[in-house]
């Protein structure tokens, strides 16, 4: 018998269809967990691309706790001497450098990344030979340039030398010419002190045929000036009060001296004046 469907069938027919499909729930797959090591790798090379190398490096040294050797362990180890390397990275240290690339050579002889390895280890040996190299230079040139202000200062050395000898010998003119040569030589030398003061006494000295308070003084005066600190400090301003002391009393008597000629040029005119009176006298 053949059965014709209505349309009001077709609509009770979907009806039903559609009922019995939502009283059941599509199954759901759960994704598989990531595995701590492809978590990590993942991780570094995300922090690597972005520069930070603090997180790369962690995570590349966690990824090679975690994994089992092969796997990527070869790229991990390269990045790391890459970081290592690199200047800017707060834990710069170019001997474990060298000892992450060493060991990817030598763990991993098939990794593609070998030969670059093999010849950022040939920089590496270059670098640390060429910085030996300068160290060295560096050192030889500091030895002779030690040598040669040795050389230079020798002159001065005798000067200061013969000048101390002359005055502790009272040969007072080849002292000052000795203690002067010496501060044209040495203009800070650590003995200009000695020379400064030596001038000083000798210039304030009244058998020294130059003498001159004014340039002891002076001499003196320069030695409190550049050397506060010596030990020739308060002998030297013990001198320059004498010596003020002297040149002030010099110049009272001078002084002194000239206000005594004028009163006898005045007395004198007077007297004159006077017997010229007693003379008019009848």
């Amino acid at each position: 018998m053949q059965m014709t469907v209505t349309r009001s069938g077709l609509a009770f027919l979907a009806v039903l269809l559609f009922a019995s499909g939502c009283g059941k729930k599509a199954a759901v797959k759960t994704p598989p967990p990531i595995a701590p090591a492809t978590l990590a790798i993942e991780e570094a090379d995300r922090a690597y691309a972005f520069g930070d190398y603090v997180t790369a490096a962690r995570r590349y040294e966690d990824y090679l706790n975690l994994s089992a050797p092969g796997d990527s362990q070869d790229r991990a180890l390269f990045f790391l001497g890459v970081i290592y390397g690199l200047p800017e990275y707060p834990q710069h240290d170019l001997n474990r450098a060298r000892s992450w690339l060493q060991q990817l050579v030598e763990a991993y002889p098939w990794s593609p990344l070998k030969p670059t390895a093999q010849a950022m280890l040939k920089l590496h040996t270059d670098i640390a030979q060429l910085t030996a190299s300068r160290d060295e230079r560096d050192s030889q040139i500091r030895e002779l340039t030690a040598e040669v202000e040795r050389l230079k200062q020798e002159p001065a050395r005798l000067a200061i030398q013969e000048a101390s000898e002359a005055f502790h010998s009272d040969d007072y003119a080849r002292a000052v010419a000795k203690s002067e040569e010496y501060l044209r030589l040495a203009p800070s030398g650590s003995q200009r002190d000695i020379a400064l003061f030596q001038l000083g006494v000798i210039h304030g000295l009244p058998v020294y045929p130059q003498r001159s308070p004014e340039r002891a003084v002076q001499y003196l005066k320069q030695l409190l000036a550049e050397h506060p600190q010596s030990e020739l400090r308060a002998p030297a301003q013990a001198w320059v009060a004498l010596l003020e002391n002297i040149t002030q009393l010099t110049a009272d008597k001078e002084k002194q001296a000239t206000e005594v000629r004028r009163l006898l040029n005045q007395l004198e005119s007077l007297k004159r004046i006077d017997s010229q009176r007693l003379r008019r006298k009848p």
